[in-house]
């Protein structure tokens, strides 16, 4: 489930950490159009704007299921031995178990996303503004970035349907 959160919610795909304490409150507010509202002031480096983070279905699912297991905790991804969120270092402690280390990262999903995203352009048509901004990256100049108002949420929700599809076929 994390690992989906690796490369459909983080790694915006937001950086890998904030997916790591996300809040509940910050999904479950928003159930009627599945999304995350991540306050980047919060939690995130470099923040130009809160993020909305469309979650698909499926995803939405899994932290539906997921809210059992947080005994009615503040978040998503609950330590059993701290009851504090999960640290940073589970998910590469988990990869060097699983013998991955120096193979991949969980941080190495932005950038496999971002390739594997251009590299399928003729299969998933999505324009690359689309696809910038579901890695929260600012598009264009600054006169660019002042009169561009949208954050593209419904083309991304549609580009994490195709992520998500693109990767239960890999596996």
């Amino acid at each position: 489930m994390i690992y989906q959160f690796e490369f459909a919610v983080d790694d915006r795909y937001l950086e890998y950490n904030s997916a790591y304490s996300i809040k509940l409150e910050r999904i479950l507010q928003n159930t009627k159009n599945n999304i995350w509202k991540q306050l980047l002031k919060e939690s995130m480096k470099a923040a130009h704007s809160d993020f909305r983070v469309p979650l698909t279905d499926t995803l939405f699912k899994i932290l539906e299921y997921f809210k059992q297991f947080s005994r009615d905790k503040e978040y998503v991804f609950i330590s059993s031995k701290t009851n504090k969120p999960i640290s940073e270092n589970f998910l590469p402690y988990q990869y060097k178990k699983l013998g991955y280390q120096g193979i991949h990262t969980p941080h190495g999903w932005r950038s496999s996303f971002r390739t594997i995203a251009a590299e399928k352009y003729k299969e998933h048509k999505f324009p690359f503004d689309v696809i910038e901004s579901q890695l929260h990256h600012k598009i264009g100049n600054k006169v660019t970035q002042a009169y561009l108002r949208t954050d593209f949420l419904d083309e991304r929700r549609e580009l994490l349907k195709w992520w998500e599809e693109f990767l239960i076929d890999v596996v």
